[in-house]
């Protein structure tokens, strides 16, 4: 998993507390496009945090909401702890 992604991840948890494929925000569309990454590249990442257990996805959606909400303290070692 590329660290632009759980930037994007990490950035977008700040802001909402559920982070819904179907209708990302501008600014998570834009930071793929930058770093040359797809929603489908998001959502294997995002995948991948909730085997882990740091997200739980809705069933049958692309809904995923995080575990442990941190506000605005979360990062990259926040997920990942």
């Amino acid at each position: 998993m590329e660290m632009d992604l759980i930037e994007t991840i990490t950035n977008w948890v700040k802001w909402e507390g559920k982070l819904d494929l179907k209708d990302p925000p501008r600014f998570v569309l834009e930071t793929l496009e930058r770093h040359g990454h797809t929603l489908e590249n998001l959502e294997m990442a995002l995948d991948l945090l909730t085997a882990l257990g740091k997200f739980e996805k809705y069933k049958d959606s692309r809904v995923y909401i995080p575990l442990h909400p941190a506000k605005n303290h979360i990062g990259f070692f926040g997920l990942l702890k």
